[in-house]
């Protein structure tokens, strides 16, 4: 099926996330560049079950959220503890993508992340846990990116900052799961 895009719960109001055609994508690869492709951040998602990883973010306001939550794939979320068997209380939700509804089990209070810069680790917080068969990278949800406090300077060019400081930083490298 492929990338995602935008993401949300059903009931929210639609929006377009992260698109980028699959030509300009294999350019940039081939440049062996990660500019304009968004934004993305080191982060540690760490288990109530305490495993943890650490792992690229894209910081994705397209995925839109009453609270904060962090979509990963299933190789990750295998990693946590989490995949290929749910924990108890884990729900099956809907989530309208570009793609159409897609069904993704979560997990709530099961995790906490923080976002690993060079010079600085923030404070931990409680995600909802999203985990998708589809996705390759690890998502961050618009009121993840928020709680975080983190501003996009430049989404074209990959830069953002932390809105209790000047400092401008320049996006990671994507990974892909």
């Amino acid at each position: 099926m492929g990338r995602i895009g935008k993401i949300r719960r059903l009931g929210m109001v639609p929006r377009i996330g992260k698109l980028i055609s699959l030509e300009l994508l294999a350019r940039r690869k081939e440049r062996g560049r990660c500019e304009g492709v968004g934004v993305r951040v080191r982060v540690r998602i760490s288990s109530k079950m305490g495993s943890a990883v650490e792992a690229t973010s894209l910081l994705n306001t397209g995925f839109e959220s009453e609270s904060p939550e962090v979509l990963v794939p299933v190789r990750v979320a295998e990693a946590l503890g989490f995949w290929p068997k749910l924990p108890e209380g884990a729900v099956i939700r809907a989530y309208e993508t570009a793609g159409g509804v897609v069904r993704m089990p979560t997990v709530e209070e099961g995790i906490e992340v923080q976002v690993v810069a060079s010079d600085r680790i923030t404070s931990p917080i409680k995600c909802l846990l999203v985990i998708s068969e589809e996705e390759r990278e690890v998502l961050l949800s618009d009121k993840a990116i928020e709680e975080f406090g983190i501003v996009i300077e430049g989404p074209g060019s990959g830069i953002w900052r932390f809105k209790d400081e000047p400092v401008l930083r320049e996006s990671v490298a994507p990974q892909y799961w």
